[in-house]
């Protein structure tokens, strides 16, 4: 990571998910998943019913809180290079 960008990244509370590494993906799973993912509802049709993902779920699986101010906003920069 940019030394220079490195003091943003932990003020944001995401500076976990840069030490989390490389997690293997079954991507058959993830086909499967896909091929059940209903856009309408935004859930998962499977045999036993309908399933959606949860931000706690995301929070739990990722380490991430989910507390506190929402990382976002509005910018005007056109060169990102000079935000660096």
């Amino acid at each position: 990571m940019d030394p220079r960008i490195e003091p943003y990244v932990r003020a944001s509370g995401l500076y976990y998910l840069t030490e989390m590494g490389y997690t293997r993906s079954d991507h058959r799973l993830l086909q499967a998943l896909t091929e059940r993912w209903r856009p309408e509802t935004n859930t998962f049709h499977l045999r036993h019913g309908e399933m959606t993902i949860t931000l706690q779920d995301v929070a739990i699986l990722t380490g991430l809180p989910i507390d506190g101010k929402p990382v976002t906003g509005i910018t005007d920069h056109d060169d990102w290079a000079s935000v660096l």
